[in-house]
This record gives structure tokens, sequence and C-alpha cells, in this order.
């Protein structure tokens, strides 16, 4: 087969839309070329259990708003690097990333918002399937709840 210059145009579309939609959840997009790093044997296996190989969503806070939570590391100490992912409220493809320190204790996964001067606090269930969330700003005015799955 010849190829020429459309050929290569189509399969750039192609290639570009199939990367776009894999990287599409919940009316928000995912950051590209992440990398998740899985915990090491120095990580506890409770703190290790929170690790999903890619991220965690599929659920939407109390107010619709989509989100997505990716635990790019846990260290020795369990302490965490996350991106922390919400959509907009029209569902219209806006959101936002944010990249933030946490830590872990117990059962619990605890990412400080100071932006929103509020934490979300994420606990793991039994099976480690799912992670119930709970978003509460700091003065106790603003509250919401989520559950995860692994994605």
């Amino acid at each position: 087969m010849r190829v020429n210059a459309r050929h290569i145009f189509l399969y750039i579309v192609i290639a570009s839309s199939a990367l776009v939609a894999a990287r599409a959840s919940h009316d928000f997009l995912l950051p590209l070329n992440v990398e998740l790093t899985p915990p090491d044997a120095t990580v506890p296996p409770t703190c290790a259990r929170f690790f999903a190989e890619d991220g965690w969503g599929n659920g939407a806070w109390d107010d619709k708003r989509p989100h997505a939570l990716l635990l790019l590391g846990i260290d020795f100490d369990c302490r965490v690097e996350v991106l922390y992912g919400y959509g907009g409220y029209d569902h219209d493809g806006t959101g936002e990333w944010l990249s933030l320190s946490g830590f872990i204790r117990g059962h619990s996964l605890v990412v400080p918002i100071d932006i929103y001067a509020a934490d979300a606090e994420y606990e793991i269930n039994a099976e480690a399937t799912e992670l119930s969330g709970r978003f509460r700003s700091r003065d106790g005015i603003r509250t919401a709840r989520v559950t995860l799955t692994r994605l």
C-alpha cells in the first residue's frame, strides 16, 4: 500500500480521537501522560490497598459534580500525592484537576484542599473496591458525599 499525506492525516485524527475518548470520564477529561506509581515493599499493606492502577472514579458529589481521584504515589509513611479531579456543574466538559498531598490513617485517606479551605476524606471498604468520600469545608458549612470505584 502506498502511504500518502491523506493516510497519515487520517491516522493522526483516529489515534487522537481514541486517546481523548480513552481519557474522558464523567464529563471531564483526565490528564494525559500521568504515571501512577504502584507502592513498593516499604509501604504498609494497609496503605498500599488504597492504590488503584487506573485510579478511582465513577462517582459524583451530592451536588452532581463528577469526581475522580488518582493516587500518583504512596510513601513508606503513608503520605500520598494525588490528582483530585472534579467536573463542572453543567456536565459540559469543564472541570479541574488539583495536585494535592494527603495521608492515609487507618482505613481513611485524607486530602486537605487548602485553596477551598476544605478536606476530603475517603474510607476504603473491606474488599478495597470502593471509597466512600466526604467533602467538608473547614467552617462546616459545605458538605458533600461521594462513592468511587476502581477504574
